[in-house]
């Protein structure tokens, strides 16, 4: 049997719907005018085999990856009722002002934290966080640096 490398494979649907996905956040940064991002997709949706959707992409930064499960423990006495996610998903995007420190927990549930085109309040910006059984990204913009810490269970 054949073997080929892995730019001769075919794609999947999701393959392309996560180039059209950085070609629209691509766009929405200003990098691609709108001409060139129908184009693109247009090519994306017909691309065969992933030379053809890595060609779409390769003028382009690499996107920010959005952080999976960050767990940072806040003593006990910064916690409050108010901080949970039980069960449910919460988005925080656009303009928002993000306090020094960020406190809050996830039970369950499902958070975003899109910082973005977020106010920061501070020149360091700490996010405590509780997740258990859940799933967390935070989105930054490339122009952040950002030191991880947590403990896994």
């Amino acid at each position: 049997m054949e073997t080929f490398p892995d730019t001769q494979n075919r794609v999947s649907t999701s393959e392309r719907e996560h180039t059209i996905s950085r070609l629209q956040e691509a766009y929405i940064r200003g990098q691609l005018s709108d001409r060139e991002l129908g184009e693109r997709i247009d090519r994306a949706l017909t691309a065969v085999v992933k030379v053809d959707l890595t060609e779409l992409v390769g003028d382009l930064p690499v996107p920010v990856q959005a952080a999976r499960v960050v767990a940072v423990r806040s003593p006990w006495w910064r916690r409050r009722k108010d901080e949970n996610i039980y069960k449910s998903t919460v988005r925080k995007t656009g303009a928002w002002t993000v306090p020094p420190v960020f406190p809050t927990r996830v039970y369950k549930g499902m958070l975003i934290l899109d910082l973005r085109q977020a106010v920061l309040s501070a020149t360091e910006t700490v996010i405590e966080l509780n997740a258990y059984k859940s799933r967390v990204a935070i989105i930054v913009p490339p122009e952040y640096n950002i030191e991880l810490e947590g403990t896994a269970f």
